[in-house]
């Protein structure tokens, strides 16, 4: 039992001021490090939810890129291998790898590239109605008007037998 005695006459409330002192004082360390627990448990969540929101907006941006690539008209919605790739690797799917046909698909975005490519090359001019290249090419007896016998071909459906 601990000296009940008053220290230097001091009381609280008639009883002797140290125990009560004591007493105070070890709730105020116990409440202190329940707080500092509780903070320690805080700051670590903190941590572990700004690396988990950091991966999901890098994931939004690999989404938004593949979405991106998508030219939607009013014939429909195209969308290119590479787009589906990318969605199936930020998902952690293979999308493609039940595609009998990718080559297939492979070898249309490879045509599609080639025709932006021609496109490029057989644009109307700045300063002018010729074709850029056939207009540089000055070859005898082809017209040079834009758009050239090229253009024309690759934007004239194929007549159905």
């Amino acid at each position: 039992m601990t000296d009940q005695t008053p220290v230097h006459g001091c009381t609280i409330g008639g009883e002797p001021a140290m125990p009560i002192l004591i007493s105070e004082h070890t709730q105020l360390i116990t409440r202190l490090a329940e707080a500092e627990a509780e903070r320690d448990t805080a700051r670590a969540t903190n941590r572990r939810l700004n690396l988990e929101k950091q991966r999901l907006e890098s994931e939004l941006a690999t989404y938004r890129r593949a979405v991106a690539q998508w030219e939607v008209s009013e014939r429909g919605t195209y969308i290119p291998h590479a787009s589906l790739q990318a969605i199936g690797k930020a998902g952690g799917v293979d999308l493609l790898g039940t595609v009998r046909h990718l080559k297939h698909f492979q070898r249309v975005e490879q045509a599609e590239d080639a025709i932006e490519r021609v496109r490029e090359l057989h644009r109307k001019a700045n300063n002018g109605t010729t074709c850029v290249y056939c207009a540089g090419m000055q070859r005898i007896g082809y017209d040079t008007d834009w758009p050239c016998d090229t253009i024309r071909a690759l934007d004239t459906p194929e007549p159905t037998p």
